[in-house]
């Protein structure tokens, strides 16, 4: 078999998708493509978008969840709306109002200011919230 690598974001993306126990990098990219064990493109199945710019994402189950898909659902009304099934890993959010989702709640930041200066984000490259974004106080649970 080929060896690839992959840097430190790909492999977080990666392990966004994975379900544990069950996935491992190459699972989940076959998942994601769309190809079945042998090789071939499954019939009658499309790869699915993923997470790459918090418009579409996928949570590794059947049911597919997106910020766009939670914002409508929740009527929330934001310019850009981030998912991540664990709610620790997003792209940075880039028009405001913005919000955060996980698949239980969301947090809305109505200024870039009010995002940039949070103590409970760390922002990079990649936005990092190492206690999720359940953790903040303004933080909205939805039942």
């Amino acid at each position: 078999m080929p060896t690839i690598r992959i840097d430190d974001e790909v492999y977080a993306w990666l392990k966004s998708l994975a379900t544990p126990f069950e996935d491992n990098p190459n699972s989940v990219l076959r998942r994601v493509a769309g190809v079945d064990r042998d090789g071939a493109k499954s019939p009658g199945r499309k790869a699915e978008p993923v997470e790459n710019n918090g418009e579409t994402g996928s949570d590794g189950a059947d049911d597919r969840l997106s910020g766009k898909i939670l914002s409508r659902k929740w009527n929330v009304k934001v310019l850009h709306a981030l998912y991540h099934r664990e709610g620790t890993f997003y792209e940075n959010l880039k028009r405001f109002p913005g919000a955060l989702f996980d698949p239980n709640g969301y947090i809305v930041f109505n200024r870039e200011d009010e995002y940039l200066r949070s103590p409970y984000l760390e922002i990079g490259r990649k936005l990092n919230v190492p206690n999720g974004i359940a953790s903040i106080p303004a933080y909205t649970r939805m039942p």
